[in-house]
């Protein structure tokens, strides 16, 4: 959809956004992710910071970049999110693709797996970086288009980090009222915990 086709909708009106590490987002971890034992009690504050947005925004949907394939890979059944979400009886949408829909839609996750794609053969960076600029249009698209199925009026929608200020000129240019509650969550602390973790 193109950016006035979204105005046209009137929803949803409001979206907070909240930026993260993933590994914050679960409370799960693979079995070569003991180093992240540290952040079981940045989890927690996590839980709590979210139930202290519920609070204030009354949000109808809880949104997320993460999805099923991801919970499963850390040996989970919900992320903080969505346990959240069905506790509190609040619609959660897992709005992130996973890596078969990702290779339907052409969204790369780094530029070696483009490489990879092109035969690892000689690529022009203005060419990857083309790629990779694509690809995250795609993802970003992916998320509202997923987003709107759910027929929102008040989003948290936590997303990762990067490039968290380009997604909200994005969200902003369709007509939505875009608030960034918190760039990156504990930026500081979880660098620190990881740092004792490993």
């Amino acid at each position: 959809m193109k950016n006035e086709d979204y105005k046209h909708l009137n929803i949803p009106t409001k979206i907070y956004i909240i930026g993260v590490n993933h590994h914050i987002q679960h409370n799960g971890r693979c079995p070569a992710d003991e180093r992240l034992k540290p952040l079981d009690h940045l989890r927690s504050e996590f839980r709590v910071f979210i139930l202290e947005q519920i609070g204030k925004y009354i949000p109808d949907l809880l949104a997320e970049e993460f999805n099923g394939e991801a919970l499963k890979q850390r040996k989970v059944d919900a992320s903080i999110l969505s346990d959240i979400g069905m506790k509190m009886n609040i619609k959660h949408a897992f709005v992130d693709p996973n890596s078969d829909e990702r290779k339907t839609l052409g969204i790369y996750n780094d530029e070696s797996e483009y490489c990879e794609t092109q035969g690892n053969r000689m690529l022009k960076y203005s060419e990857i970086d083309r790629a990779m600029q694509d690809s995250k249009s795609k993802r970003e698209e992916y998320w509202f288009e997923h987003i709107l199925a759910e027929h929102p009026k008040i989003i948290v929608f936590v997303r990762g980090a990067e490039h968290i200020d380009t997604f909200a000129s994005s969200t902003k240019q369709k007509g939505w009222d875009t608030f960034i509650i918190n760039a990156y969550y504990e930026e500081t602390k979880y660098n620190i915990l990881i740092s004792k973790g490993c």
